[in-house]
């Protein structure tokens, strides 16, 4: 056989086993921060808040830390945003109500519009038990999915800090929309 087809064999074979795996892989700094909060699961929770709209339970929301206490938004300790959902929600319908706690928060309608689609890939349809939960390092995040009853999956990278501090920001900013339930988030407040 020819030394040529041996080589360009060589080439295919390295190119998929190393070259397509690395391209397809998360950028490097979301993996390094992947690394850092892949024992989340083991971090003291800070506080517990659920979300009722006149009779309908929405979610229930819990915050952990590895110190088991919250530091204010712009201070890079790892957490974990947990959030079990009580109903069946459309992915759409988590979409629109994320846009519209952004507007309220005071976030521009350009920005909103840059982030949503990005959010569209990520957010899946809900049913009562299933767990999303949002790992942040600070600068970047990544999404987890537990539906109720099966394995908990990755759904997603937020590779843009703005992007990440305006999801949080729903919950963990003092002008969120419900500030009793950022109180017991924190552990402010039982």
């Amino acid at each position: 056989m020819n030394k040529g087809v041996f080589a360009k064999f060589g080439i295919i074979l390295c190119a998929v086993f190393f070259i397509v795996p690395i391209a397809l892989s998360s950028p490097p700094s979301i993996q390094k921060d992947r690394n850092n909060i892949e024992g989340w699961q083991g971090w003291p929770m800070v506080g517990e808040a659920e979300l009722s709209v006149f009779v309908f339970d929405i979610y229930r929301s819990t915050l952990f830390t590895p110190s088991g206490k919250y530091l204010p938004q712009g201070v890079n300790e790892p957490l974990a945003l947990s959030i079990t959902y009580l109903r069946d929600i459309s992915s759409t319908k988590l979409l629109e109500a994320t846009a519209e706690q952004w507007q309220k928060l005071g976030f521009n309608q350009q920005q909103v519009s840059s982030w949503i689609p990005v959010l569209e890939g990520i957010f899946p349809d809900v049913e009562p038990g299933d767990t999303l939960t949002y790992l942040s390092q600070g600068k970047y995040g990544h999404f987890i999915f537990k539906p109720k009853n099966q394995a908990q999956e990755s759904v997603g990278d937020i590779d843009n800090q703005e992007l990440s501090q305006a999801f949080l920001s729903i919950w963990l900013s003092p002008n969120t929309t419900y500030p009793k339930l950022r109180k017991q988030l924190i552990g402010e407040q039982k």
